[in-house]
């Protein structure tokens, strides 16, 4: 299968290590990145390197069955329409550009029209397998609580909108209490997961998320609870962040490798 790859940073280019080794069957035909340099870095992956692409039009009208997406949640609401009009495939990794009213139905209702399919990997967070099918049944009260280093949280737009002074803490602190949707647009960069969780349990308006920060730990931690019909769940991840990214953890980038090998895959777990 022929693919396109946009995004080239940490879980880009893993991902097309993966692709270069054979370990995931694709053909990288693209990469593209804002940065050409990243791009560089990942042609050099290839005996065979993929071009350099323009732009996502040159993506858009090319012939690849299957793009990937590891760019940020702005870049899926530019270019998530034009892509999957086409009938093609994508993998996205910025699951948090669908906590923006509105978007999944639009991209449910282009996919069922063009007969596109999207891949949302699990990311950073597990049993998620358990939250899907809980929710066949009644399901109610979905949750995430997520622990990370002060310095990981740094940028935030909700740390700096509410001039959330971190430097010097010296104790765990509650900084951010609220919905899914209210967590991503917060916090963009570190709680992508909540997205995932919503969609795959009650909705990310229902699903309740608290951040904290703790100068005590250097995992990212998420701890996800359930409960319904079925019973009740907890569900407790201590990721290792991404090496120079603090804001993702390896997880997440592992999280994509896997998805990619079960699309490929003629068996598929789960």
């Amino acid at each position: 299968m022929d693919a396109a790859l946009v995004g080239c940073g940490f879980i880009g280019s893993l991902i097309a290590k993966h692709i270069s080794t054979g370990e995931i069957p694709l053909r990288l035909r693209y990469a593209l990145d804002r940065n050409p340099e990243k791009v560089e870095r990942v042609q050099a992956l290839f005996d065979k390197p993929p071009a350099a692409a323009e732009s996502i039009d040159e993506i858009a009208e090319s012939d690849v069955k299957l793009v990937i997406e590891a760019a940020s949640i702005e870049a899926v609401h530019s270019f998530a329409k034009p892509i999957l009009s086409t009938g093609k495939d994508m993998m996205i990794m910025s699951v948090g550009a669908f906590a923006t009213p509105g978007v999944y139905k639009t991209v449910e209702e282009i996919c069922l029209r063009s007969g596109a399919h999207v891949y949302l990997p699990s990311g950073a967070i597990g049993g998620l397998d358990a939250v899907s099918a809980a929710s066949v049944g009644r399901l109610e009260l979905v949750e995430m609580r997520t622990i990370k280093n002060p310095r990981s949280l740094e940028g935030a737009p909700y740390i700096e909108d509410n001039k959330i002074n971190l430097e010097g803490l010296k104790k765990a602190r509650e900084i951010f209490s609220g919905t899914a949707t209210e967590a991503i647009a917060g916090f963009p960069a570190n709680v992508n997961v909540a997205a995932t969780l919503g969609l795959a349990g009650i909705g990310v308006l229902e699903t309740r998320v608290k951040i904290i920060a703790d100068p005590g730990v250097e995992r990212n931690i998420h701890e996800i609870r359930a409960k319904g019909d079925f019973g009740e769940l907890t569900f407790r991840t201590e990721n290792l962040p991404a090496p120079d990214n603090p804001r993702t953890s390896l997880l997440a980038a592992l999280s994509a490798v896997a998805m990619l090998k079960k699309i490929t895959s003629p068996i598929k777990i789960g």
